[in-house]
């Protein structure tokens, strides 16, 4: 409801949004829901996976939580061109299980498996 409250207020002729899919699944909302609702003003994304467990405050590499990351993906497909862009990221926390590196693996494999390609 934060979320709604926020926005309908808002001038989105002025101020655009940049949700966090991560977050708001974590708060209890419906990432897709939102992005749906709110597509139009989107101007940039972070791409972030949630799962609750105890490492990277709950968040989890891309594929491994609870945020229906393809659904989103698909809708900001059908947006066409951001001004902004996506980004991928993941908390870091004491005690992490694995290194950087590896998230970084495990989350351009799984993009890749949705079907994107990246330059290198």
């Amino acid at each position: 409801p934060e979320v709604y409250g926020i926005m309908d207020v808002l001038d989105t002729r002025v101020v655009k949004a940049g949700f966090d899919v991560g977050q708001l699944t974590k708060g209890g909302a419906d990432a897709v829901q939102i992005v749906k609702d709110f597509l139009p003003v989107i101007e940039h994304l972070h791409l972030k996976d949630y799962s609750g467990g105890e490492h990277y405050q709950g968040y989890c590499p891309l594929g491994q939580g609870k945020v229906n990351l393809a659904a989103i993906l698909d809708l900001m497909e059908s947006k066409g061109t951001l001004k902004g862009m996506v980004m991928v990221e993941l908390d870091s926390s004491t005690g992490m299980p694995l290194p950087a590196l590896e998230t970084a693996k495990i989350a351009t494999a799984f993009l890749q498996k949705q079907g994107y390609t990246f330059r290198v």
